[in-house]
């Protein structure tokens, strides 16, 4: 007998909790972290240097929109965001610290290089690096446990009903159930067509036959 998980967003509509997708959810950090690069340096250009030298604003923000692009760049040289990054230990918070870092030295490199780094200043700099490091490790952290409670509630799980009713079937459920419990969330099996009295080993609900998928799904 051959036993499949058929899956669906839409399998038993009736529930409250619709499933989130981890997609958006990487795209909206990708998001969140590069606006933290920004937002962070310009926030500290703006309580420190502003109120003394405003016209210095455009070389400062185009360093930081620089800066910007390359640390993005480099979170994903440095797989920040491979893979279901949303679902590992503490979202990869060290790659991304990491890849700031280094995306700060060849900032730092090349304005040294130019003969520039005496437009900036070293307070400012240090300032951004540091409340950038430190707010893109909090945020990783306060997102990572928001990520772990909605996983507990199964809001990442996806909607499977397994068509089969025999050992495998239940087998394969409890398998699922075991290592794939935040993305999985088992229905119930669906018995084929020939099959004889569903087996009841565990609880695993019988959901009805084929014929029922189409208004499962």
């Amino acid at each position: 007998m051959s036993v499949r998980a058929a899956r669906s967003d839409g399998l038993l509509a009736g529930g409250r909790d619709r499933p989130l997708s981890p997609r958006i959810l990487g795209d909206l950090m990708r998001v969140a972290d590069v606006a933290v690069i920004v937002a962070l340096g310009l926030g500290v250009y703006g309580l420190y240097l502003y109120p003394v030298e405003p016209q210095s604003l455009p070389r400062y923000l185009g360093t930081v929109l620089a800066a910007a692009l390359v640390a993005g760049i480099l979170f994903n040289e440095f797989g920040v965001y491979a893979g279901d990054f949303v679902f590992t230990r503490a979202l990869r918070a060290e790659r991304m610290i990491s890849a700031w870092a280094v995306a700060f030295a060849i900032l730092l490199a090349i304005a040294f290089s130019l003969k520039i780094s005496t437009l900036y200043s070293r307070v400012w700099a240090v300032g951004w690096f540091a409340s950038t490091g430190i707010t893109l490790g909090l945020l990783r952290f306060a997102v990572g446990q928001w990520i772990l409670r909605l996983g507990q509630k199964g809001r990442f799980a996806n909607r499977t009903a397994i068509v089969g009713t025999g050992p495998q079937a239940h087998r394969l459920a409890a398998h699922l159930r075991a290592h794939d419990a935040v993305r999985t969330r088992i229905l119930g099996l669906v018995a084929t067509d020939g099959e004889g009295t569903p087996e009841r080993n565990d609880d695993t609900p019988v959901l009805g036959g084929v014929d029922d998928l189409v208004r499962l799904i």
